[in-house]
């Protein structure tokens, strides 16, 4: 710290020599810096910057904690929903347990149970569609027999050509 300020010293006195030379030989001196206004005017602009900058300052943070709370909010979200998620493995854990201590007769007689009332369900299902296959074919046959009757057409009418002849031709001299 010493050093510093003995270069600062330094510094100051050999400008002020060089000044003070420039001016024996009649040459022009450094020129010094003129101040920048009154130090009222500089202290309130600088005041004035002050002010905004710590605006804009504040709107960042407000920003920032807007962020963390949104964030917050979301991370308690997921942590109930992991709770929720846990509770029902537990839940889950418990029924497999129990389902575990099960006999596997037990469970057989309730297949057999099961079973038999499906059984007897498809049993009426295969009737069921019996009977709906005769009334389709009864109702077709009772509906061509009526267009036929409708529109006067008899299969016995019908002339179709025998497979085995061929046309005959006029043999023509030639």
């Amino acid at each position: 710290m010493i050093w510093s300020i003995a270069a600062v010293a330094t510094g100051g006195l050999v400008g002020e020599l060089a000044d003070m030379l420039l001016r024996l030989l009649g040459l022009p001196a450094t020129p010094r810096r003129a101040p920048n206004g009154d130090f009222d005017e500089r202290l309130a602009e600088l005041t004035a910057q002050l002010e905004s900058s710590g605006l804009k300052t504040q709107e960042l943070l407000d920003e920032m904690q807007h962020a963390m709370v949104e964030r917050s909010n979301a991370v308690a979200e997921v942590q109930k929903r992991v709770e929720a998620l846990r509770e029902q493995e537990a839940e889950a854990r418990n029924e497999l347990a129990e389902l575990e201590k099960v006999k596997p007769e037990a469970a057989e007689a309730f297949n057999r149970l099961v079973g038999d009332a499906l059984d007897v369900r498809d049993k009426r299902s295969a009737k069921r569609d019996l009977v709906i296959f005769l009334l389709g074919c009864v109702f077709s046959v009772i509906t061509g027999l009526v267009i036929q009757f409708a529109y006067g057409i008899y299969v016995g009418d019908l002339a179709l050509p025998s497979l085995g002849s061929s046309p005959t031709r006029s043999a023509s001299p030639r």
